[in-house]
């Protein structure tokens, strides 16, 4: 089987008694000790998702025609998932008063299903977060406003949470509203344009990495 690494051949190879699922985790581990990470594993032209597709992950490389592998940096992904999530904010924020004028009308189910989704939304952007700011050792300090203590904002988000699941639980509409509208809502629209910053922080150092291998390159 060949394998492709960004359309370059010769960059990894292996033996064809081995399974497809080997070599994915094999690569996984062995590019991200590089701080790299895969983007996308195609087999034979089709894109392949190890975690959803056992029977082609156990089929032997010596079965299959090609293999490819498209990587980014750990940086280049890090800043495309602040992208994305720095552009939902505000969608986000505006959720939470939405949550909560639906309470204060008495549309009870409409507004437990939307504040579910809430939740969830607002659990996957600290995990995405957190993950990103130990992985490139980001000191949230750096973004710190008069207004806005990044790493407190954090930290006071999952003890929130759990409020809002008591209020839910005990059916303290009123709790529930004031927490969503007047500490979640506007924390959130901070959240964001502290993300664009680090988006933007991080941009500018792939950009500059980029501009010396090119000149390192040219040499």
């Amino acid at each position: 089987m060949e394998i492709l690494v960004n359309g370059q051949p010769g960059m990894a190879s292996a033996p064809d008694d081995a399974s497809l699922g080997e070599i994915i985790q094999y690569l996984r581990v062995e590019f991200g000790r590089q701080r790299l990470v895969v983007r996308t594993f195609t087999v034979n032209g089709e894109e392949v998702f190890p975690d959803d597709d056992a029977e082609l992950c156990a089929r032997l490389a010596g079965d299959l025609e090609k293999l490819e592998v498209q990587l980014a940096t750990l940086e280049a992904v890090s800043h495309d998932v602040l992208d994305e999530l720095a552009a939902k904010m505000p969608d986000l924020a505006a959720q939470a008063v939405s949550v909560t004028e639906k309470l204060q009308t008495g549309d009870a189910n409409v507004a437990s299903e939307e504040l579910q989704r809430f939740v969830n939304s607002v659990a996957y952007v600290v995990d995405a977060i957190s993950n990103i700011q130990q992985l490139l050792n980001i000191d949230f300090a750096k973004y710190n406003t008069d207004e806005h203590d990044v790493k407190e904002s954090f930290n006071s988000l999952g003890s929130q949470l759990n409020d809002l699941h008591e209020a839910v639980k005990d059916r303290d509409m009123a709790t529930l509203g004031d927490i969503l509208e007047f500490d979640l809502a506007p924390k959130i629209e901070l959240m964001g344009t502290m993300m664009q910053a680090l988006r933007d922080d991080i941009r500018q150092q792939v950009e500059a990495e980029v501009e010396a291998e090119r000149k390192a390159q040219g040499e």
